[in-house]
């Protein structure tokens, strides 16, 4: 038996840039002395070919004083490319000495969208 898949390429690349609108953050109660946890919740006003806002629920370890580790899911509200919509994209990485390295993906709706393997490089540099 023979089983065949087309598969469709789509590629668009957007570029926009952000303003944290409010933020609040709780410490995690943790071990004392060991790197403390935050838990934020971030509102987003995008402007550029990403346009529109997002609140984010996020995870943050300071773990030096120039490194942490983070990790973030967004829902976003706006228009790409002209189309309107909202989808979901988690990101995170960590900052050591100011050099970001991140990682991220759009988590799709597979009721609405069928792409197996899209893979959206990270948000936030």
């Amino acid at each position: 038996m023979v089983i065949s898949k087309e598969v469709t390429t789509v590629s668009t690349r957007a570029v926009s840039t952000y303003d944290n609108a409010s933020e609040s953050q709780s410490q995690i109660e943790g071990p004392v002395g060991e790197p403390p946890i935050f838990r934020a919740s971030i509102q987003r006003r995008f402007r550029g070919g990403l346009t529109g806002e997002s609140v984010a629920e996020a995870l943050i370890c300071a773990g030096t004083p120039d490194g942490i580790g983070y990790v973030a899911t967004d829902r976003f509200t706006g228009r790409l490319d002209g189309r309107s919509g909202s989808f979901v994209f988690r990101h995170g990485g960590t900052i050591e000495g100011g050099a970001l390295r991140p990682f991220g993906y759009v988590v799709l709706d597979r009721r609405r969208v069928s792409c197996a393997g899209c893979v959206a490089t990270p948000p936030f540099r």
